[in-house]
């Protein structure tokens, strides 16, 4: 049997499983989440379907061409690692928010005990202006540095004001 036959074989069985893995990966996410105490805009499905119908394609333009079984190889990953890397975001797209446990948004689930810092907004406030004023960033204990970027600079004070307000106990993190 040809070696490129089987790899691609091989990538459409994981581009399925990864597909089919999607609403396991969501109630995982949601059972230690908890109750949902403030939703988050999350971004449009039209990226999502984008970023599938491009990794599908780099693995099936091996039955147009072969490439050799090297570049092959590479290109089966690349497919497969786009899709797993959009399924990440894709699974929690419409569940992203704050819940009383955590939060979730691009594809990650972070409770509220994981986070040790906001370092942005312990920044002096005109250092502040340096970054984006949509993006939240957290350093968490298992997951190091996270950054959001949220649809806009409301969604962000909202998100923030409502993270303070359901774990007070992080208010103390940003004081000085």
């Amino acid at each position: 049997m040809n070696i490129r036959l089987i790899m691609i074989v091989v990538s459409y069985v994981l581009f399925a499983a990864i597909l089919i893995s999607i609403p396991f990966r969501k109630k995982f996410s949601l059972k230690k989440a908890g109750k949902l105490n403030y939703k988050i805009t999350g971004p449009s499905s039209i990226y999502f379907a984008g970023i599938y119908i491009i990794s599908l394609a780099v693995i099936s333009i091996m039955w147009i061409r072969n490439f050799g079984d090297i570049m092959n190889f590479i290109l089966c990953g690349c497919g497969i690692l786009a899709c797993e890397l959009v399924t990440r975001s894709f699974s929690l797209k419409n569940v992203y928010g704050l819940y009383e446990n955590g939060l979730i948004y691009d594809g990650v689930y972070i409770s509220y005990d994981d986070i040790i810092a906001f370092p942005v907004l312990i920044l002096p406030e005109e250092e502040q202006k340096n970054y984006d004023s949509r993006t939240l960033v957290l350093i968490t204990k298992s997951k190091g540095q996270k950054s959001f970027t949220l649809i806009s600079e409301e969604e962000y004070a909202t998100v923030i004001g409502k993270i303070f307000e359901i774990k007070p106990s992080l208010k103390q993190l940003i004081e000085k």
